[in-house]
């Protein structure tokens, strides 16, 4: 009796390995069949390897995929729970994403629910995220956090795709999940100054504040770009102190320049105080 007591943990464990065996070989064969170029996932691919051909084929044969949407694994916080991780993710950052390291962004963007079209815009292929969007693509979608896509052309800066998203039926009022930045916020961010002329063309207040109350130029003079700069305070920014920064613009960029030996701040600062010295409010008539 003993010896066959002996046996029954070594049944089990010899159960437990062929599942294991079997869950593996499972794998295996999905990663194969998805790499195969006849799959939803390989579509995905695709688009984020900007294969326009391989894109086409794929959406003739099988146009139900379009929307077709990664399986989350819960691996979503690189792309929705920090802004500066989102910049860094899509390559938007002034410090470039290592090449080699594309393959976890690819891996990134499928466990957070990408869509072929968020993997064309998150590789920055705007002609093929055109065509995507063409051929039906939903602009409109989010990641699994809720992170939407139109961050995304914001930063790359590309206003005809904006037009495009806009035509299908893009909100252009939506807030970044966490940090309630607007998408004037990641214009600014990405140094992208025609996108934020469009967007403040197209009705974005120029003052939005995030939920800790910093505003786009917050941004802009943080990054000591003056084209941004000029860009935001010749369509309304406010110039007065604010509750994030706690005095006004100017301060803000003398402090910038005083912080680092960078020819942009002091011309940020140069440019503001003209700008100042020309634009005083009118005085309100004595009562």
């Amino acid at each position: 009796m003993k010896a066959l007591t002996d046996r029954k943990p070594t049944r089990k464990l010899w159960l437990l390995s062929a599942v294991i065996a079997g869950l593996l070989a499972l794998t295996t064969w999905d990663v194969l069949r998805n790499s195969s170029g006849s799959s939803p996932a390989a579509l995905r691919r695709a688009a984020f390897e900007g294969d326009e051909a391989t894109v086409r084929r794929l959406i003739a044969a099988h146009p139900q995929w379009i929307n077709s949407v990664g399986s989350t694994n819960g691996r979503t916080s690189a792309l929705t729970s920090h802004f500066t991780k989102i910049k860094r993710e899509l390559g938007l950052t002034t410090s470039s994403r290592a090449s080699g390291d594309r393959e976890g962004l690819f891996r990134e963007l499928e466990g957070a629910g990408s869509t072929p079209l968020f993997n064309a815009m998150a590789a920055r292929h705007v002609g093929l995220a055109m065509t995507l969007i063409e051929s039906g693509a939903d602009p409109s979608v989010k990641l699994a956090r809720g992170w939407p896509l139109v961050f995304a052309a914001a930063q790359i800066g590309d206003t005809n795709l904006m037009t495009a998203m806009m035509k299908r039926g893009v909100r252009l009022d939506v807030l970044e999940p966490g940090s309630g930045m607007t998408i004037l916020h990641n214009a600014a961010f990405s140094q992208k100054p025609e996108m934020l002329s469009f967007l403040i063309a197209h009705g974005l207040s120029v003052n939005a504040t995030n939920y800790r109350g910093v505003t786009p130029l917050d941004i802009a003079i943080g990054r000591s770009k003056l084209d941004l700069v000029q860009v935001l305070a010749t369509n309304g920014a406010d110039l007065e102190p604010n509750p994030a920064r706690g005095y006004d613009a100017l301060e803000a960029a003398r402090r910038q320049a005083s912080s680092k030996t960078d020819p942009n701040a002091t011309a940020v600062v140069t440019w503001l105080e003209a700008f100042i010295a020309t634009n005083q409010p009118t005085a309100k008539p004595a009562p």
